[in-house]
C-alpha cells in the first residue's frame, strides 16, 4: 500500500495523461483480500503451529505424548468444547489453556482426537442452549472483583468427551484445575473399551448424599466432591458389606477392580470382618480416614476407640 501510495503520480496521470486509478485501486483491493483471506485461513486452520514460549506453556508433556500413542480406541474421540468469548480476567489464562492444549491433543492424536470448538459464544446462544441441554455444560456464577468492584459474571467454560457409547463431560474449568490432566483423563476414560470398576464401601459417610438424621434434626447432604471426580474415571457402585460380599462373579472373576473405604472406623460389627475378608479374597483397597471429621457430626474420628 506504500508503495502504491508513493507512485500516486503514475495512477494520477502520470506523463502520458493515462489514468491508472482503477488498476491502482483493484490492486489494493486485492491486497486487503489477500489479508483477510489469509488471517481466516490460519485462524480456522492450524497449518503450522509451534510453541515459541521460554517455558513451552502450550506444548504437551511427555507423558501425555505417550498416552495418546497408546490409545487404541475404535472409533475417533469427540471433544465438544464450549467457551464464552467473553471470560473474567482471573479465568483468560484458563481459557488460553483449555483452547491451546485442545488443538494440540488434536493435532498430535494421529487422527485419535475430533475437536468441535466453540469458543466465541454468547450466554444465550442456540449453542449455548444446546450445550445444556445435550451435556449439561451451563453458565457458572464466578464473583469477580474489577478496579475495587465485585460483581457476579456469568460464563461457560466446559467440554464433552464422547467415543461410541461413553461419555464424560467436564461441566466447568475452574481456576487452579490442571487443565491438561483434566483433558487427558477424560479421554483416556472414553476411550478404552470397558470402564474400571469401583466399588464404594457404604460407611457412616455418605458420599453419595442423601440425609442425616444426627442430632435429631433431619439434613440433607450434597454428594462429596470427591466422588463426582471418581465417577468420571470409573463405574462406581455404592456396596452393603452388613453381609458377606461376594468379590467374584459366575465366570471367577473379580466384580470390582478396586474398592474404596471412607472412614473405616465408623464401621461396626460385623461390617469390618466382613471387609477383611472381601480385601483377602484380592481387589485392591484404598482407605480414606480423617482424624476428625467436620460433617456429619456423628460419623467416628479414627482417634476413637
Amino acid at each position: 500500500l506504500s508503495v502504491i501510495l508513493g507512485g500516486r503520480r503514475h495512477w494520477m496521470g502520470g506523463r502520458d495523461g493515462q489514468s491508472m486509478l482503477g488498476h491502482y485501486l483493484v490492486r489494493a483491493l486485492s491486497l486487503v483480500l489477500i489479508l483477510i483471506g489469509a488471517n481466516v485461513l490460519f485462524s480456522n486452520h492450524d497449518l503450522i503451529r509451534k510453541d515459541l514460549t521460554s517455558e513451552q506453556v502450550s506444548s504437551l508433556s511427555p507423558d501425555t505424548r505417550d498416552i495418546l500413542a497408546k490409545l487404541e480406541n475404535k472409533h475417533p474421540v469427540r471433544i465438544e468444547a464450549f467457551i464464552s468469548a467473553r471470560v473474567p480476567d482471573e479465568c483468560v489464562k484458563v481459557k488460553y489453556n483449555l483452547v491451546s492444549m485442545l488443538k494440540e491433543l488434536e493435532r498430535n492424536s494421529g487422527g485419535k482426537v475430533v475437536l468441535q470448538l466453540n469458543d466465541n459464544l454468547e450466554e444465550f446462544s442456540k449453542e449455548a442452549a444446546l450445550a445444556e441441554d445435550r451435556y449439561g455444560v451451563r453458565r457458572m456464577a464466578v464473583e469477580t472483583v474489577s478496579r475495587g468492584e465485585s460483581r457476579t459474571q456469568e460464563f461457560i467454560l466446559g467440554a464433552a468427551f464422547t467415543c461410541g457409547v461413553e461419555k464424560v463431560v467436564v461441566p466447568f474449568f475452574s481456576k487452579g484445575m490442571p487443565v491438561e490432566y483434566e483433558l487427558v483423563r477424560s479421554i483416556a476414560t472414553v476411550a478404552q473399551p470397558k470402564r474400571r470398576k469401583l466399588a464404594i464401601i457404604n460407611t457412616d459417610v455418605n458420599l453419595s448424599g442423601g440425609f442425616s438424621f444426627a442430632g435429631g434434626q433431619i439434613q440433607q447432604l450434597p454428594k462429596q466432591a470427591i466422588l463426582e471426580e471418581l465417577e468420571r474415571e470409573f463405574t462406581v457402585e455404592t456396596v452393603d458389606i452388613s453381609t458377606p460380599l461376594a468379590v467374584y462373579d459366575d465366570e471367577g472373576n473379580l466384580k470390582f477392580d478396586a474398592m474404596f473405604v471412607m472412614q473405616p472406623s465408623s464401621l461396626s460389627p460385623p461390617r469390618p470382618h466382613t471387609l477383611f475378608t472381601a480385601m483377602q479374597a484380592g481387589p485392591p483397597t484404598v482407605f480414606s480416614a480423617h482424624p476428625r471429621p467436620p460433617r456429619p457430626p456423628a460419623v467416628v474420628p479414627v482417634h476413637a476407640p
